[in-house]
């Protein structure tokens, strides 16, 4: 039955069943399930959002496939190391290249791609002969015919051939077969780049070093930063969407309201609402009658209501017989009517003229005053 207005996107002509909105002719490429939804997304029309490390799911409590070296009912619990996907702690589904065994425990020989349960190589990496032995180098890589130097992407080995470099050094450009010229990937380490970097701590993106025991984490997944004993701390909660530099820790973005401090580790004085983020000098204060970098200022008694800026100005205008941004005082031989102000708020000229005896713009010029 055609329901397409509850039927999900992925639904094959957004034909799905009426009663639990499951689609009837299939999916769309890309999509899967019952309601045929994106991955990560679950729901009748495909609304809800799967726990975060969930490939598929059927609700926020069961996931159905989890993202690579995770396992678990809500995919939290992690992998054997060498593990791309596993169902529990003692048993490997599918094992990194290079690994193999039931905990992905067996590291393959040198320059085996894959190999079987007992370590023995059943296919070399590319640029390798075929596994009777071992997987030697293919010379077929020379750049040129006597084999004096090497194409891009290979060193030269045992002094007649050339070997591909480790697909994890970074740039593709090696040296050796256990040194890279510009180091590993991101996330990677070791002399032949055969470590991930969450092997020292999940947060960590980039590290150095030749082995777990010694290697240091220097920069960290998005939300973390390394601390001075390199491990993965979190940002401070007071950084704006908790961004901060995944370096130092600096807060990206800027403080909340109410902090300041590279870090936002720093209170604004009591009177601030909002402090410069570098100084800690106020930028915004809790009352409107004071102003000043300490919000320790009075606004001027000539302000109306005695509110003012940030620099002193008032925020609603002067009271009447003052004028400007800084509220000075009207002329004082303006003239009057009704009680009301005697000159422009503005420019401060005289509204009604000047008083008998007086005259000129600022009715200073008296017509019978003496020089």
């Amino acid at each position: 039955m055609d329901c397409s207005a509850n039927c999900s996107e992925g639904c094959v002509d957004k034909v799905c069943r009426r009663h639990d909105a499951m689609c009837t002719r299939g999916c769309k490429q890309g999509y899967s399930g019952e309601h045929c939804c994106l991955p990560g997304i679950f729901g009748w029309s495909c609304e809800l959002q799967c726990p975060i490390n969930c490939n598929t799911c059927t609700s926020m409590n069961y996931c159905q496939s989890c993202k690579d070296g995770l396992y678990g009912s809500t995919c939290k619990e992690t992998c054997p190391v060498n593990c791309k996907t596993c169902i529990s702690q003692r048993y490997c589904t599918e094992c990194k290249n290079g690994y193999t065994g039931t905990t992905c425990h067996i590291h393959c020989p040198e320059n085996c791609l894959t190999c079987n349960n007992v370590g023995k190589c059943v296919r070399c990496k590319d640029g390798f002969s075929r596994p009777d032995t071992e997987c030697q180098c293919l010379n077929t890589m020379c750049a040129s015919s006597e084999c004096m130097s090497c194409a891009n992407s290979t060193y030269y080995a045992d002094g007649s051939s050339c070997c591909p470099c480790n697909n994890n050094c970074k740039h593709g450009s090696c040296i050796a077969a256990d040194q890279c010229t510009y180091g590993c990937e991101d996330g990677l380490f070791g002399p032949k780049c055969e470590f991930q970097c969450t092997q020292i701590d999940t947060k960590c993106s980039v590290c150095i070093g030749n082995n777990i025991k010694s290697s240091v984490c220097n920069t960290c997944t998005n939300g973390y930063y390394p601390d001075t004993n390199h491990t993965c701390v979190q940002c401070s909660k007071l950084c704006v969407e908790g961004h901060c530099n995944g370096n130092y820790g600096h807060c990206k973005k800027g403080c909340t309201d109410g902090y300041w401090n590279t870090m936002c580790d720093r209170s604004c004085i009591e009177k601030c609402t909002v402090c410069n983020q570098n100084s800690g000098d106020c930028l915004t204060c809790s009352s409107t009658d004071v102003f000043g970098a300490k919000c320790d200022v009075p606004c001027s008694n000539t302000c109306i209501n005695a509110s003012c800026h940030m620099n002193g100005t008032c925020k609603s205008g002067c009271i009447s017989d003052y004028y400007g941004p800084s509220c000075k005082q009207c002329p004082t031989n303006c003239a009057r009517r009704d009680n009301g102000t005697r000159c422009l708020r503005a420019t401060g000229l005289c509204l009604y003229g000047c008083n008998e005896g007086f005259e000129g713009e600022g009715c200073v010029e008296g017509e019978n005053s003496y020089h």
